[in-house]
Order: C-alpha cells, then structure tokens, then sequence
C-alpha cells in the first residue's frame, strides 16, 4: 500500500483535497473546507514517505533566507499588476474602479494588509502548506516547473468550484460561472509567478506561497 502511495501520490493527493475540502458542499452545508489542501497535503506525505514526508512539508514553511529583492517582488509586483489590469480594463471600455478606501482612509488600507498578513486570518496559510509546501515539489520533480505549474493553477481553480454556486461568496458576486474561466486563467497566471520565486527562494513556499498570496490580497479590498 505504501509503495502504491508513493507512485501515485499526487493523483492520490488531488483526490484527497477535493473529497476533504468538497464535503460541505455536496452534503448541502456550505462551501469548501479551506484547510483541505494542507490537510490531504500532510495525510498523503505521511501515508507515502513517513515523518520525513511531514517534515519535508515544514521545512519548506519555514524558509525565510532570500534575497531582499524576492520580498520586494511580492510586495510590489501585485500592485503593478493589479493598475495593468486596470488599465486593459479602461482601454476595453470599462470603468475604473473608485478605490473608496485608498481615498477616505489610507490608514485602514495599512490595517487591512497586517490583519491579512496574520495566519489565523488567513486561507493562503491553511492552503499553500499544500499547494507549494507539498505538491507543487512532486509535479515539478514528474512534469517540470512549466507543466506541473499549468496542473496546479489548473487544478486550483478547479478546486473552489463549489464557491461559484455559493450566493455569499466573493466568486459568485463576481459572476459567478461566467466569471470561472477567467478565473482559472488568473490562476495559472498567479502560479507561474508564485513557481518563479519559489524555485528562486531555496523553495520556500513561505515566501512563494503564503506571503506572495497574502500580499496580493489586500488590494482587493481597495476596491
């Protein structure tokens, strides 16, 4: 069993993220459980390599020696993104958003980014201990980082599904189905940057995944 595991860990993986995190949903009690990832995450490498697996896991949670220059990225490069995004939006005929904190209360703004940034506030915390703490390695290491990059946005974006259908959730008010295309793609595009800079961190998914996502966040609610 533990060799069968092992050869298939990160479809085993997948399996385990969407039967952990999916269970309030096709029971009819709510959306997904965002601590799935992390939990399949820790259940897979145990049941695959032992304690090792697990502390692997932590290892690469705990990597915060980087160059400066990585945390000026992911500090800075969502926002460029986000006012190029903006602006295509402009271009297109769309309408700028009007950014109503940023304008009546700068303070709150810095507020929202620490209140963010803490673990207990934080889905990108209880996410990425699986995602870029644990997966994204063994896609990497089977596919290379382009293609296994393209199965982890993918499959990210797949895996929030049900909150598409949820009428409180943040994806619905954006469109709901309509908007899920565009979704996935926003992921893909979010993990090939997020692959970047942890393949250039000594593969800290603290700095590629937890605060890279955490950093990019709070400019949602500037809008």
């Amino acid at each position: 069993m533990k060799t069968f595991i092992k050869k298939h860990q990160i479809s085993i993986y997948f399996i385990a993220t969407l039967i952990i995190g999916w269970f309030p949903w096709y029971t009819g009690q709510g959306s997904v459980i965002i601590a799935a990832p992390s939990l399949a995450a820790l259940l897979v490498a145990f049941l695959a390599e032992g304690w090792d697996g697990v502390k692997e896991i932590f290892r690469r949670l705990g990597r915060w020696r980087a160059n400066w220059k990585w945390y000026v990225f992911i500090l800075f490069s969502p926002v460029v993104l986000y006012f190029l995004a903006i602006g295509v939006h402009n271009l297109l005929g769309g309408t700028a958003p009007e950014f109503p904190l940023l304008r009546e209360n700068q303070q709150m703004v810095l507020m929202a980014f620490i209140f963010f940034l803490l673990p207990w506030q934080s889905s990108a915390f209880l996410e990425e201990i699986g995602f870029r703490g644990y997966v994204l390695e063994k896609l990497q290491n089977k596919f290379g980082p382009l293609a296994g990059t393209l199965i982890l946005g993918t499959f990210f974006g797949a895996w929030l599904l049900p909150e598409f259908f949820q009428t409180d959730s943040v994806q619905y008010a954006m469109g709901g189905l309509r908007f899920y295309p565009w979704f996935i793609l926003t992921e893909i595009g979010w993990s090939i940057l997020m692959t970047w800079v942890y393949n250039h961190t000594g593969k800290s998914s603290l700095i590629a995944g937890y605060l890279f996502t955490q950093c990019s966040t709070p400019g949602l609610s500037s809008y």
